[in-house]
């Protein structure tokens, strides 16, 4: 399954690296459809919140996170990507971009 997201980051400065604030992914490998899509929105504290709308139903997952490679690179302050989601379980999901793979628990 590949998602098209568009990735807010922003430089924490005290240590040095990129963490991701909010991600959206439309779809998957398909058109997007307005009956169907997943939103993931990060927050500071290291939650991932993870919303399928399908059809008017929501159904909402929350992961911890975190980044393994930490070269997220700059475009208007948007970084556009096309993932990959390698495993998805219950309590995980991994999905890898050209410069950073996202690691999400429950």
């Amino acid at each position: 399954m590949s998602v098209f997201a568009q990735v807010d980051v922003a430089q924490n400065d005290l240590l040095g690296k990129w963490t991701a604030n909010k991600l959206v992914a439309f779809g998957s490998t398909t058109e997007m459809d307005d009956n169907y899509y997943v939103t993931y929105e990060f927050s500071n504290d290291g939650n991932l919140t993870q919303s399928e709308y399908d059809d008017g139903k929501v159904t909402t997952n929350v992961y911890k996170y975190w980044v393994k490679d930490q070269r997220l690179q700059m475009n208007n302050g948007f970084l556009d990507v096309d993932l990959e989601v390698l495993e998805k379980s219950p309590e995980s999901l991994v999905i890898k971009g050209p410069h950073a793979t996202l690691y999400f628990e429950k």
